[in-house]
């Protein structure tokens, strides 16, 4: 007689790097609890979803879901540009679907959304008031302030949006 126990698993551990020295904070999930980030279709990785595009994105934007439910690139000029903003994992012209990012993305070439092809490992990542979808390692002085993530290698960018602050 064969008999099986189905364990339940421990709770994941959720990570996430702040500060300029890179301290670490661990934040434990209730392993009922549905998924932190964005849940897509079947076949996706937890965290990952499939929105259709407005407008040209890049892959390493940052975008939002506009009011008629497309993707639209995100920008700090004002509190209505900068909510509930995800990282592009891939890239989309208008009207096909780009496959957005609530958790890790990970880009051999950063430059469509940082100007630069490699992340700062440690640096924080903020959204930019000055231009739509790119990503910035200065807070910005005008509109909102908005940390996107943390580089925690030169292709790898923890994505954990934090409140936007409005200035």
């Amino acid at each position: 007689m064969l008999v099986l126990r189905w364990r339940v698993p421990d709770p994941p551990i959720v990570t996430r790097w702040r500060g300029p020295a890179g301290m670490l904070d661990a934040l434990r999930r209730d392993p009922l609890a549905p998924l932190a980030g964005i849940v897509g279709p079947p076949g996706l990785a937890a965290g990952k979803t499939e929105i259709e595009a407005a407008e040209a994105i890049a892959a390493g934007q940052a975008v939002r879901v506009n009011p008629a439910g497309r993707l639209v690139l995100a920008q700090a000029d004002s509190l209505a540009h900068a909510r509930q903003v995800a990282l592009a994992a891939t890239g989309a012209a208008i009207g096909f679907a780009a496959t957005i990012q609530a958790d890790f993305v990970t880009l051999a070439d950063w430059s469509a959304a940082t100007g630069a092809p490699e992340l700062v490992p440690g640096a924080e990542y903020f959204l930019s008031s000055a231009a739509v979808g790119q990503l910035v390692t200065t807070p910005p002085l005008t509109g909102v302030v908005l940390v996107i993530g943390t580089a925690l290698n030169t292709t790898t960018m923890a994505v954990n949006p934090g409140p936007p602050i409005l200035l």
